[in-house]
This record gives C-alpha cells, sequence and structure tokens, in this order.
C-alpha cells in the first residue's frame, strides 16, 4: 500500500520527462529573461538540510553512549539551543536561492527598489508558516487515524486496514486532482 503512495511521485516525473514546456516559457526563455537563478545557489538548500538534521539528531536521542560504558544525557538546555540554530539554518539556507533571484533581478531592471524584494520574502516565509501548521496538523491526524479507528472499534471489521487503505487513496487521489487543477487553472 506505501508503495502506491509513489504514483504522485512517479506520474509527475513521467508528465516532466514526456511533457514538453509551453511556447511561453521558451520564448521567455530565449530572451534570457528567466536567467537570474543561478545552480550553485541550490548550495544553500543543501546547508538548509543540515538545521533539519540537526534537530532531528538531538530529538531523537535521549543520552550518548560514550567509549568506556559511560552515558552523557541531552537536557533540554541542549536541546532547545540546538533546535533554535537548526531552524534558523533551515531557514536561511532554504531562502538563500530566493533572495540570491531577487538580488539578480533588481541588478538586472536596474532598480534599487528593495521593497518588493523584502515584502517577496516576507510573504513567503508567511505562507511557509501557514502551510507549516496545516501541513503539520493533518499529518499529525493522519498518522493516528489508523490506531485510533483500531482503539474505537477494537479492531472489528479490519478497521485499521480499511483506514490506511482509505488515506492513501485519498492522498493518491487528492495529488492527481491537484495537478490536474493546475492545468485547467493555469500553472501560475
Amino acid at each position: 500500500m506505501m508503495m502506491l503512495g509513489t504514483t504522485p511521485a512517479l506520474l509527475t516525473f513521467l508528465i516532466r520527462l514526456f511533457v514538453p514546456e509551453s511556447e511561453k516559457w521558451e520564448e521567455e526563455h530565449k530572451s534570457g529573461s528567466t536567467s537570474h537563478w543561478v545552480t550553485t545557489d541550490l548550495f544553500g538548500v543543501l546547508i538548509g538540510a543540515i538545521g533539519p538534521t540537526m534537530i532531528i539528531t538531538v530529538w531523537a536521542y535521549d543520552k550518548l553512549d560514550l567509549p568506556g560504558g559511560t552515558t552523557l544525557p541531552i537536557p533540554m538546555a541542549v536541546k532547545i539551543p540546538v533546535t533554535l540554530v537548526g531552524l534558523v539554518i533551515a531557514i536561511f539556507g532554504y531562502t538563500y536561492p530566493v533572495v540570491r533571484y531577487l538580488q539578480r533581478g533588481l541588478v538586472a531592471s536596474g532598480s534599487l527598489d528593495k521593497t518588493a524584494a523584502r515584502r517577496t520574502i516576507h510573504l513567503m516565509l508567511l505562507g511557509a508558516c501557514l502551510i507549516g501548521v496545516a501541513l503539520l496538523g493533518t499529518w499529525g491526524s493522519t498518522q493516528w487515524a489508523v490506531k485510533w479507528a483500531g482503539e474505537m472499534t477494537k479492531n472489528e471489521l479490519q478497521s485499521r486496514e480499511w483506514t490506511q487503505i482509505w488515506l492513501a487513496l485519498g492522498a493518491c487521489t487528492g495529488t492527481i486532482l491537484a495537478a490536474m487543477m493546475g492545468d485547467w487553472f493555469g500553472r501560475r
């Protein structure tokens, strides 16, 4: 069932492989107006991934096993600052490519107005926070749905299995419908 969950990613891969870009995009690309992206900026994303790795690592262990059989507990006074530092690394790493893109766009246009660039970054971070709340809430409830269904029905009629099946089918269907709606309403 979990392998079926990869269907949307596989569909996306196949679409990107076999469906050509639009003519408008090709024209803009040839004119050079889309050239503000630089691949090396994506190293910021790679560095940004260190932040979540730090957060996961520090919360995954309650103690460190040192050589010689000694254990060292990891107190909350260490976990919280490491989490905050990891969050800062993630934010700066993930926003770095966008900041550089906006800076190059300002230079290319000859504009010195940085307010639009700042507003873009602020709105992007606000959007990330808002979607993060919805994502964590949805993800958290669906992770527990199978257990709750089993507890509520004492697993009669295979309630856990059916809950997992419907969750997977809903995720696949929703992802495919979202892609189709993107086509119907336009790419942007």
